[in-house]
């Protein structure tokens, strides 16, 4: 609860994609107790290719296992962090210019409408956004996750 009230959840993942490695890299989340969105232990790794219909669902199971938890980030190195353990890359510094990383998030409480950011390279001042109904087809979802990735690769707009 904050401030008397019950606090909203709004459902967000992570995705992580290397052309080099030939993976993407699909991160559950949870919010803690002091507000900070982590990774979730249960990060899910795959070969590409993959459909858009099993990209978008993917993407969906994931934000459904969104919640709050009552953790900390005692203990906790960086090396642990769950998507690198469920990459291809060798090191941190190889998992940062291996995989792009594409955020996924829903705009507001409601959760209808989610926002796909997609950013370039680790020290890109811009990002690549687009938004789509969390209850679009599948299908759809994942075809515009793949098309937010090939703009942060190129560089080129579709």
């Amino acid at each position: 609860m904050i401030f008397g009230k019950k606090k909203k959840l709004i459902k967000n993942c992570a995705l992580y994609i290397s052309d080099k490695h030939n993976h993407l890299i699909v991160a559950p989340r949870i919010e803690n107790k002091d507000g900070l969105n982590m990774e979730q232990e249960n990060s899910k790794g795959f070969d590409l290719p993959i459909s858009e219909e099993d990209l978008g669902q993917e993407i969906i199971n994931a934000m459904n296992l969104y919640k709050f938890v009552n953790i900390g980030l005692e203990g906790k190195k960086i090396s642990d962090w769950p998507a690198y353990k469920a990459s291809k890359s060798k090191s941190m510094k190889a998992f940062e210019n291996d995989y792009v990383y594409i955020g996924i998030s829903n705009q507001n409480d409601g959760n209808l409408i989610m926002d796909i950011e997609g950013k370039p390279n680790q020290n890109s001042l811009y990002w690549v956004k687009s938004s789509i109904s969390f209850y679009a087809d599948k299908s759809e979802i994942g075809k515009q996750i793949l098309e937010t990735f090939k703009i942060c690769k190129t560089g080129q707009l579709i």
